[in-house]
């Protein structure tokens, strides 16, 4: 029996066997070092040889069972600690495994629902942009369209769909695209356009639309950066993947009541490029092109050009007339609106030289004396803004400095609104505080804002809109985009990531 026991149990270390007679008495065993003593085996035993007892006392479990033969019976017992101890290191095992498991499949899912979110946020950014753009584009095809020409009116449908024209300079850029038939890739192609180029340049805004065949991309901007119509031109090929696409920009203007003449006249020239029939310029037009032009140049203060212009501005539109009162009424705007300019460039520079180009331009009697005149006004213009020293330029870009960062939060503040307060154009002030910052006015204007907004929306209960017009946007719209432009996110996005 005790062999039996031996081979059953060979390697268990807790396990003692003990054969005992009828009168108690220890006859054989088998006793590990967790065993009991005499003393502790005679308590644990139940004191019924003829029946099988179960043993569970005192950190010992086990059985007494009768033999056969009357004359013995048999213990064996087990140390519950030793047994303990072996499920222990298996419970062990068991929790680490089942911690690791817990771990990586927390980590799994965390990755995938970062992943996913992101995967929602990018698609959520995707509709917003889509959405402004479509606003933007929806807003410029009815004005162009519909041929509002009244200035509130046109700030008003522009303000609506988020788009504020803070900058200085327009210009329209027309491109053929009748080779491209799906126009919802066209339409596309358009953002895609606009938004690269408003990620490249700081200083501009893009309002892109589709008129029939024609994409038509409004620029307002800051910089005279010949740079940048080039880039457009050249996006515009990669996006429709077309080298011969046919494209004409328009002049340059700078006031948003031009803005649907200066298109209809660019896309009368650009019908007559492609050779629409019957699409003529009349010989009135061409002329009053001519003087806009010039106009525009002494606007800019580009007084070489102006002067430059002079003897065909002369030519084209005061001489070209056939009426003589005609004539003498267009000699009258020319000479006008030199007088403006003089007026400005007298009062820019505090000098005294209004009597002196008055009394000239009354003493020319013929039309060829008007050009001489001009021109050495121009030039007078010319030799005072060069005499305009470093000082007085760092002086006028410090104040206007001052201004922003004093004004920033408000609505009124502009270009329009800081060239009235330092009394020079508002190119002028753009000019002076990029020389001498390196930065635009409404660049400057536009980051001090955001930053600004990044600081309310930190705080609990505060809406988007409220945020807008705490740090002075006037639009929500065009707040959400000019934030994104900025931070490349939007300010809803921003605002759950940055909760206090």
């Amino acid at each position: 029996f005790m062999r039996l026991l031996d081979m059953a149990l060979p390697n268990d270390d807790g396990t003692s066997i003990f054969v005992l007679t009828e009168e108690e008495q220890l006859y054989l065993s088998r006793m590990k070092e967790s065993a009991p003593s005499n003393s502790e085996l005679q308590d644990l035993l139940t004191r019924n040889p003829n029946e099988s007892e179960k043993v569970d006392e005192d950190g010992y479990v086990g059985w007494e069972m009768p033999s056969a033969h009357h004359a013995f019976y048999y213990v064996v017992l087990s140390n519950k600690e030793v047994l303990v101890a072996h499920i222990k290191s298996i419970q062990h095992l068991l929790i680490m495994g089942i911690i690791l498991c817990t771990g990586i499949g927390l980590a799994i899912s965390l990755f995938l629902g970062l992943k996913q979110h992101k995967s929602i946020e990018k698609t959520i950014n995707s509709l917003n942009d889509k959405v402004l753009w479509s606003i933007k584009e929806s807003a410029l095809g009815d004005v162009l369209n519909q041929r509002q020409s009244d200035p509130e009116a046109l700030r008003n449908l522009f303000q609506t769909a988020g788009i504020l024209f803070d900058y200085i300079y327009y210009s329209f850029i027309l491109a053929d695209v009748s080779f491209q038939r799906d126009k919802h890739q066209s339409k596309e192609n358009l953002q895609e356009v606009g938004q690269s180029l408003e990620r490249e340049y700081s200083f501009v805004d893009v309002v892109p639309t589709l008129i029939g065949d024609t994409a038509v991309f409004l620029l307002n901007y800051e910089s005279t950066d010949s740079d940048l119509l080039c880039r457009i031109e050249e996006l515009i090929r990669q996006q429709w993947e077309k080298e011969d696409i046919r494209m004409r920009q328009s002049e340059v203007f700078m006031s948003e009541s031009q803005m649907v003449s200066i298109y209809e006249q660019t896309l009368l020239f650009f019908h007559k490029e492609l050779g629409f029939p019957g699409e003529t310029i009349p010989q009135e037009k061409e002329e009053v092109l001519i003087f806009d032009r010039w106009k525009k140049a002494l606007m800019l203060r580009e007084y070489a050009e102006a002067k430059a212009m002079v003897p065909e501005v002369l030519a084209s539109y005061v001489l070209s007339a056939d009426d003589a009162y005609v004539r003498t009424s267009r000699q009258y705007a020319v000479i006008n609106t030199v007088i403006q300019s003089a007026q400005g460039e007298d009062t820019r520079y505090h000098g005294n030289h209004m009597p002196e180009w008055m009394n000239a331009l009354k003493g020319c009697d013929s039309v060829k004396e008007l050009s001489a005149c001009l021109k050495e006004i121009l030039s007078e213009f010319e030799d005072l803004g060069s005499q305009y020293t470093m000082r007085q330029k760092e002086r006028l870009s410090y104040k206007i400095k001052k201004i922003i960062e004093e004004n920033y939060n408000q609505h009124f503040l502009g270009l329009c609104y800081i060239s009235e307060q330092v009394g020079v154009s508002t190119s002028y002030v753009s000019k002076v505080f990029k020389e001498e910052y390196e930065i635009g006015v409404v660049e400057y204007m536009n980051e001090l804002r955001i930053e600004a907004a990044k600081k309310l929306m930190e705080k609990e209960g505060i809406t988007i809109k409220e945020v807008a017009e705490q740090v002075g946007f006037t639009s929500d719209i065009h707040f959400i985009r000019i934030f994104k432009k900025y931070e490349n996110i939007t300010p809803g996005v921003y605002k759950r990531q940055n909760k206090v």
